[in-house]
């Protein structure tokens, strides 16, 4: 016999470790049902930009489109093999002719944390931003933080 509402749960559990998957740790995943507030890009006005991951040989290359922001805009951390870009942008606009007043006001703000195929050397990352394109160059370490748990 099939059970609507225990269907409808797992449906739900698999759509969230699918997102959790994605989105990378638990406390950036959003819940689709059970939350208080929707995906927090929404809840917090941050907009995630879109981004491509290229995995080369002795590098990663990632490319980011962040429209209307400036280099100075841009946050970027690294650890290990985790990436978070942050970027605010504002912009004002004011126009005083006789008879009229045009002002317009922006705002923005993006953000994406992901997990990057592999490790990587986060010192020697270069990174650059043209025509709303951020461009980063990762360059793979072959370190990895390898910790052994023992069971008490």
């Amino acid at each position: 016999m099939l059970y609507p509402l225990r269907e409808i749960e797992r449906l739900d559990r698999r759509m969230n470790r699918l997102i959790q998957d994605i989105w990378g740790s638990e406390s950036e995943t959003p819940q689709l049902t059970g939350a208080s507030t929707s995906l927090p890009a929404v809840a917090t006005g941050w907009r995630m930009p879109a981004v491509d991951i290229q995995e080369k040989d002795k590098k990663i290359v990632v490319t980011a489109e962040i429209p209307g922001a400036t280099k100075d805009d841009i946050q970027i951390n690294i650890s290990e093999n985790r990436l978070e870009i942050k970027a605010e942008t504002r912009e004002e606009k004011s126009e005083e002719k006789e008879g009229y007043v045009y002002k317009e006001r922006r705002h923005g703000s993006f953000y994406r944390s992901l997990e990057l195929p592999a490790n990587v050397k986060a010192d020697k990352a270069k990174a650059s931003y043209k025509d709303g394109l951020l461009k980063l160059d990762l360059p793979k370490s072959k370190e990895t933080k390898k910790t052994t748990i023992k069971i008490e």
